[in-house]
């Protein structure tokens, strides 16, 4: 007859297996270093995910250039204090002339008893280019008669600027005139002026102002 296992006999086997096993286990895992892993030998799919935490990284180990463009992108700190104000710089050179700019003012003597269209004053345009050129001057209306005196500038004979004012007999009025004016050489500008002939002006105040746009 065969001999029977008593409940005794199968559990102190069982016992025995796992005692044996266990510490199998545990000596197999104290003998595992970094050491006994060849290099280059693990693989991302080698290792669960979610397994990994900061305390398994070294500090410092990662350099920047292992991360995405992304993640990277996301690496900026706290924006800093603001630095000392620098020293300034050197003086920088002399700028060329602007456009604009007053080219020259001219004036004319007072005139008395005012003959039309004798010259008032002058002005040289003393390049080819733009200008514009204001001039001004006061009539004083000595006759009996309210006039208008009409007063141009004139490059020769040709009026290219116009402007006037309105005189009571009397009395004095400012008068306003301008002209814009382009020229491919040096010219000279004239300020001419002309009443209706019902009476006489002394003109006083004559300036004349020239703008050079290049």
């Amino acid at each position: 007859m065969r001999k029977r296992l008593s409940y005794t006999s199968v559990v102190a086997t069982l016992a025995l297996f796992v005692a044996i096993g266990g510490t199998t286990a545990v000596g197999a895992q104290a003998l595992l270093t970094g050491a006994s892993v060849k290099d280059g030998s693990l693989t991302g799919a080698d290792i669960q995910n979610d397994s990994l935490t900061g305390a398994d990284i070294r500090d410092g180990s990662l350099g920047s250039n292992l991360l995405s463009t992304s993640a990277r992108a996301n690496l900026k700190g706290a924006t800093g204090a603001t630095g000392p104000q620098g020293a300034a710089g050197p003086a920088g050179p002399q700028g060329p002339a602007g456009i604009g700019v007053t080219a020259a003012t001219a004036s004319g003597s007072d005139i008395t008893n005012y003959q039309d269209l004798d010259a008032i004053a002058t002005t040289t345009l003393p390049s080819a280019g733009d200008y514009v050129v204001f001039a001004r001057l006061t009539a004083h209306d000595t006759g009996a008669s309210n006039d208008n005196l009409n007063c141009a500038l004139f490059i020769g004979s040709q009026a290219v600027g116009g402007g006037g004012a309105d005189v009571t007999a009397g009395s004095s009025s400012a008068a306003s005139i301008v002209g814009a004016i382009s020229i491919t050489a040096p010219e000279t500008v004239t300020l001419k002026c002309q009443g209706n002939s019902v009476t006489t002006f002394d003109i006083t105040d004559i300036t004349i102002r020239t703008h050079n746009l290049g």
